[in-house]
């Protein structure tokens, strides 16, 4: 669990040449509130494992950050971007917070990028609050995160806590796609109850499409499918296609119906039903709406055929 920093420090405004006196209960609340302003800044700096440290507003003075420990910093003044940098040493799942501090009216962002280039992940919001969790298998190397303010303000309320660390896969699978399944003729066969991990990546500088194909047996059979993704921290923002044979939408009649989630905005993670008259072959493919290629942009897809 993160720990809560305060962010806001206020100056001394007290005045030495003028000792206070029982007679003056306006300059000696003042002085007061300045001894407890001084012992409270002690107190955040020794709270704090890695404070922020200004001037961090591009990539030439991104700050060193060191994983598995909080960083306290602020969006101040407005328009302010904060640029850190670490290193991963293995592969594996990397997590990236970004909390709004006690008392902060902060609705932080977070970029992430390789520092050689290639790709980047980008993530504001979680799906029931304001704060970041991004989750995704990273290669080792070397990183930059950029913290900003998603509504583009700043302030002395604009406190946070960033930590990065090392995770665990926050979900199940069975099986992992193989790429190329970018076509429906390199499409990837599914059996009912199957959990299939995939990436919105690797198809080089054009969009990555990932296809699958369901046998539905003879009679009436419903096939249902879930993704799970943005929900766990992917960045992946999904629709689900689903294609006959003939390679002719589904359901029947549809010019282009896909599947998204259940609330436009708020449920990114795709799911849906297919009623379908049975003994066919259902084409189902699975694609980024922005059109985003990364790692970060990963899914679990699960189906499920039943008969009627």
């Amino acid at each position: 669990m993160l720990m809560s920093i305060p962010y806001l420090i206020l100056g001394c405004s007290c005045r030495p040449e003028i000792p206070p006196t029982d007679d003056d209960p306006d300059e000696t609340e003042e002085t007061a509130h300045t001894a407890e302003d001084t012992a409270h800044t002690a107190v955040v700096q020794d709270e704090c494992p890695q404070p922020e440290v200004e001037p961090n507003e591009s990539v030439a003075e991104a700050q060193l950050l060191f994983l598995e420990q909080d960083v306290c910093g602020a969006i101040d003044p407005t328009g302010d971007r904060d640029y850190f940098r670490f290193e991963l040493e293995e592969d594996g799942w990397l997590l990236v917070e970004v909390l709004a501090a006690d008392g902060s009216i902060t609705d932080p962002s977070v970029f992430v990028t390789p520092t050689e280039g290639g790709w980047a992940a980008n993530r504001s919001d979680d799906p029931d609050d304001n704060d970041v969790h991004l989750r995704f298998p990273a290669p080792a190397g070397s990183y930059e995160a950029t913290v900003t303010e998603e509504t583009l303000v700043g302030g002395e309320r604009y406190g946070y806590t960033l930590l990065v660390s090392e995770s665990k896969a926050p979900v199940e699978w069975t099986r992992a796609e193989v790429e190329p399944n970018d076509t429906n003729l390199s499409a990837e066969r599914l059996q009912s109850d199957e959990t299939v991990f995939g990436t919105m990546s690797g198809n080089t500088i054009l969009p990555d499409y990932d296809w699958y194909s369901v046998i539905v047996p003879a009679g009436k059979h419903t096939l249902s499918f879930e993704v799970v993704a943005y929900d766990e921290g992917s960045t992946a923002d999904l629709t689900i296609l689903l294609w006959d044979q003939a390679l002719e939408p589904l359901p029947a009649g549809c010019r282009q119906c896909d599947f998204d989630g259940g609330v436009p905005g708020v449920e990114l993670d795709p799911f849906g039903e297919y009623q379908s008259e049975g003994n066919e072959i259902v084409w189902i493919q699975v694609q980024e709406v922005l059109g985003r290629e990364s790692p970060a942009n990963w899914y679990v897809l699960t189906v499920h055929v039943e008969g009627s």
